[in-house]
């Protein structure tokens, strides 16, 4: 896959997605459905991923498995990305917080987001705003994006093309440059992984998060990052943590994919063994 048929693919899901959330807002206009902003979200992820996954595996042809990895990951790489993730969110609700108060959100994208979290149950939103994206985002920017790009560019062009892709369809400046980097990370260790699926769980950590944050005050001053509330930073001490927090994950997470590389390797000197 090139880089313009990826962009085609990303204009369609746009496209889609679009139709699927006017004709969601006409229902809601007509009818009141419980839970109707929730379920749009859904319906605005699962129809466009899915119409453009089948396309582009088709184009593909190439087996399902090969393309959307859903390899084991070792507990340890989990427990070291679950650090290093609870550091990032940290010192990302702080830079969330420079964002905004150096590029304010203009009042209809606040409604927007708003609008997601307003009266709908909590667990309704976590479907629709943690499991269901990081589910059908994955699958579309690491699984099928990425995998084409690894094919036809170096691993390093594909990572970096594939998580600028996936912070500009979120078109808003507030997503794009958390989106490109937790692109960048996400890009990286499904390479060095040979799977999806800690992409799965970092993205439902993430989301999630940000979620319940836009449901309940947060315990510490600043710690909102969910352009809902006022800017307010966060206390130097919290910074700090994260930062400490966020490095021992780096070293952690680093060395979980070292013992993974290792393990390959063995496993494949193995094989080697045993054909000759």
């Amino acid at each position: 896959m090139k880089i313009k048929n990826a962009a085609v693919l990303c204009l369609l899901f746009l496209g889609i997605q679009f139709g699927v959330g006017v004709i969601t807002g006409v229902i809601a206009r007509l009818f009141t459905v419980p839970g109707y902003a929730s379920i749009a979200a859904i319906l605005s992820s699962v129809i466009p991923c899915g119409i453009v996954l089948y396309i582009g595996l088709k184009k593909t042809n190439k087996p399902w498995n090969s393309v959307f990895k859903l390899n084991k990951v070792p507990l340890f790489t989990w427990i070291s990305a679950t650090v290093f993730m609870i550091g990032l969110i940290i010192v990302f609700s702080e830079f969330d917080n420079l964002l905004n108060y150096v590029l304010p959100m203009p009042e209809f994208v606040r409604d927007i987001f708003e609008n997601l979290a307003a009266d709908q149950p909590l667990i309704l939103s976590v479907i629709a705003l943690g499991i269901t994206p990081a589910v059908t985002e994955e699958l579309l920017f690491r699984g099928l994006i990425l995998d084409g790009f690894a094919g036809n560019y170096s691993r390093r062009k594909a990572v970096i093309l594939s998580s600028l892709l996936f912070g500009l369809v979120h078109l808003n400046p507030w997503q794009f440059f958390s989106g490109c980097f937790i692109g960048l990370i996400l890009g990286w260790l499904c390479l060095n992984t040979n799977s999806i699926l800690l992409g799965i769980y970092i993205h439902f950590f993430n989301n999630t998060l940000y979620t319940i944050t836009s449901y309940y005050e947060p315990p510490i001053p600043g710690f909102n990052a969910n352009y809902l509330t006022p800017v307010q930073f966060q206390p130097l001490w919290l910074d700090l943590t994260g930062v400490v927090i966020l490095g021992l994950g780096t070293v952690l997470l680093l060395k979980g994919v070292k013992n993974i590389h290792l393990k390959n390797a063995k496993e494949e000197n193995i094989k080697e063994v045993v054909y000759e």
